[in-house]
């Protein structure tokens, strides 16, 4: 619950700076190497992990699409 407010207040601070309609993801995770200890929220934090590389891979594959799409146009 705490965690839910505070990504809250993060957007309601943000808006203003990056003038979008759609606020930006914020991922919530640990990226130690470590392992996680049993109280805390693994699963969450892995798919959070695997969302954060999923997105990063899917901005390089566009900003290769956006190139190619630039030099045809140029």
């Amino acid at each position: 619950q705490m965690l839910m407010r505070v990504y809250g207040a993060l957007f309601w601070s943000l808006a203003p700076l990056i003038n979008v309609t759609e606020p930006p993801r914020v991922y919530v995770s640990s990226f130690w190497p470590q392992e996680y200890k049993p109280d805390t929220h693994q699963e969450l934090f892995l798919q959070e992990e695997i969302s954060l590389l999923e997105d990063l891979n899917q901005v390089i594959e566009n900003r290769l699409e956006n190139k190619i799409a630039f030099i045809r146009q140029h």
